[in-house]
């Protein structure tokens, strides 16, 4: 659609002959937070490593900004305005946290300082502790780096790749809100989560994932009120 600021259409994706996607559709518009649901290898994951190239899309077609970008190299999809943050956040323990969030503006060099700026006004924490290791990090920490490094390249779209996973319930709950900020300035955000409860709580719409299919997708609000929902990822 025309304000669709990401449009996957008909995608499949297989690893050999495992099919991991099966011919889903997804959009994500400016501004709103879409999230993925599901179970441990339902095909949210591939879903994203398919939008940034990594992963190889069989069929279908993934537009992004009204371009085709099927088929581009990963380097082209991130400079045109896809970060991704994969599960577990992806920190380099070695390097220090300042060299780990400016690993995130390769593509973005004018504007370095201003996104340093935010990213610390927003993770008061690691600009206290910029100049130390990222081994230092609690997880919650390397999460927000994670975060702060996807940010530095400007991003239009960030994609989110079970950022709870191995957190404390109070860190997720300062990570989502801080996504849900973000989209108010800033990028529209695709979160992948096997937390639905979280997900639909912090999302605008999301997509129902199941053995690589879209099974249902809508309004978050009314999915948290959807008998099939309760009954298979919220418990009730």
């Amino acid at each position: 659609m025309a304000n669709d600021l990401l449009t996957i259409e008909n995608v499949s994706v297989y690893y050999g002959h495992i099919c991991a996607v099966d011919n889903v559709s997804l959009a994500v518009k400016k501004g709103e937070v879409v999230a993925p649901i599901g179970s441990n290898g339902a095909g949210k994951s591939s879903l994203m490593k398919a939008v940034l190239g990594i992963s190889r899309v069989k069929s279908g077609t993934i537009r992004f900004m009204g371009k085709d970008i099927t088929s581009w190299p990963t380097s082209k999809i991130v400079a045109s305005g896809i970060s991704y943050i994969p599960e577990g956040g992806g920190v380099l323990p070695l390097m220090t946290i300042r060299e780990n969030l400016l690993l995130g503006a390769i593509f973005n060099q004018s504007e370095i300082n201003k996104n340093l700026d935010k990213v610390y006004s927003i993770f008061p924490v690691l600009k206290e502790r910029q100049y130390q290791p990222a081994s230092n990090l609690s997880g919650g920490q390397r999460q927000m780096c994670a975060i702060g490094r996807a940010l530095m390249g400007t991003p239009k779209l960030l994609m989110m790749d079970e950022p709870s996973l191995g957190l404390a319930p109070k860190i997720v709950t300062e990570i989502l809100n801080i996504s849900r900020e973000l989209v108010k300035d800033g990028p529209s955000i695709l979160l992948a989560e096997q937390n639905a409860k979280k997900a639909l709580d912090y999302s605008d719409r999301a997509y129902v994932f199941r053995t690589g299919n879209v099974v249902l997708n809508g309004n978050s609000n009314e999915l948290l009120e959807n008998h099939e929902i309760q009954q298979a990822y919220l418990g009730g």
